[in-house]
């Protein structure tokens, strides 16, 4: 599932492609794909495109006028130029042709995104409705900040993390990479985190996201889940070998999801948790 590195690189190129750009024609292949009024999506078209920019895991165009439209890839979607790749296989939802250029495609196979198509008067009513928590990025975050967001958390570290309300955009990958960068294991107690401990999260959440921006540098994302090559340390990786410690990686499911972390480099707190000994 993209999350808000993921999500952030194909905004980048969203910008590259439109930003300056009209959008001569906006065609839904998908009718469940929009959340919004059909006729919204018309109103839309030949505006042109100020920006392109994330906010949480949504990205969005910033049109003429006070418009937007919203995308939210959830699990499999992504966009991308139409003529790149072409012999791959698609599942084509929507088409947003510019004035110049190839147009641009929401490719999803499980046809799971969502889009909303909202007129200047439907923004701030759609974005209060949504109030996405604050954000790890762009801005950095030290260890107070992750430490006020995660305030009062009942339970294990890692479900915090991932809790949309408390912070915005950290999924399942993003809380198993973070946990293994700053070396704390994700089911230790967030009351009982240090100052140490707090800012070695602050580190690792950030390495997460600026490794995971390094290495999707292509117009196209090939999502690991789909096939594509990993650009992450430990998730997905469990019984292969710790990148720091050559420890064979420990896995269990918590909170419903899949855990990976290292015993060695990610110690428990104390023995038994999540089966560690």
């Amino acid at each position: 599932m993209p999350e808000l590195p993921e999500v952030e690189a194909m905004t980048r190129w969203l910008h590259r492609w439109l930003a300056g750009r009209r959008l001569v024609e906006i065609e839904l292949l998908d009718p469940i794909l929009l959340q919004t009024d059909p006729a919204g999506l018309a109103r839309l078209q030949g505006r042109a495109v100020q920006r392109a920019r994330r906010v949480a895991k949504y990205s969005l165009l910033d049109l003429e006028g006070g418009a937007q439209l919203v995308l939210h890839h959830r699990m499999t979607g992504k966009t991308v130029q139409e003529d790149r790749n072409p012999g791959r296989s698609r599942q084509v939802r929507l088409r947003l042709q510019p004035d110049q250029g190839p147009a641009v495609i929401l490719d999803d196979r499980r046809r799971l995104a969502r889009a909303w198509a909202l007129g200047p008067a439907a923004v701030a009513p759609f974005w209060a409705a949504v109030a996405p928590a604050p954000e790890p990025y762009p801005e950095l975050r030290d260890g107070p900040w992750w430490q006020a967001r995660l305030a009062g958390a009942q339970g294990a570290l890692k479900p915090a993390l991932m809790d949309p309300r408390r912070v915005a955009g950290v999924g399942n990958i993003g809380a198993t990479e973070g946990l293994w960068w700053a070396g704390l294991h994700p089911a230790s107690s967030p009351a009982r985190l240090d100052e140490g401990a707090w800012q070695r999260l602050a580190q690792g959440m950030r390495r997460w996201i600026d490794d995971t921006l390094s290495a999707e540098t292509a117009p196209e994302i090939d999502y690991f889940t789909q096939g594509g090559p990993s650009p992450f340390q430990i998730y997905g990786r469990s019984g292969q070998p710790c990148p720091r410690c050559q420890s064979p990686l420990q896995s269990a499911r918590q909170s419903g999801r899949a855990s990976c972390w290292c015993a060695r480099c990610q110690p428990a707190p104390c023995p038994g948790l999540l089966g560690d000994g």
